[in-house]
């Protein structure tokens, strides 16, 4: 499955604004978002690229807690 470029930006812009909230997210929301960007990495509908402006070490930090 390929997307067109403007809509392959939206979901992009949409996955950032979810990662911003990731700190407060409950875990169940968070595995579903993982898996998500998980299947649209694998499935190449997303450029591992799309995740480089996710600070890591939020993400990090959120998990152990």
């Amino acid at each position: 499955m390929h997307l067109c470029a403007p809509l392959q930006v939206t979901l992009q812009y949409c996955l950032w604004d979810q990662w911003k909230t990731v700190t407060s997210t409950e875990p169940r929301r968070l595995l579903c978002l993982a898996g998500l960007v998980g299947q649209l990495l694998s499935s190449c509908v997303l450029p591992l690229s799309a995740l480089k402006p996710v600070s890591d070490d939020r993400v990090t930090s959120s998990l152990l807690r």
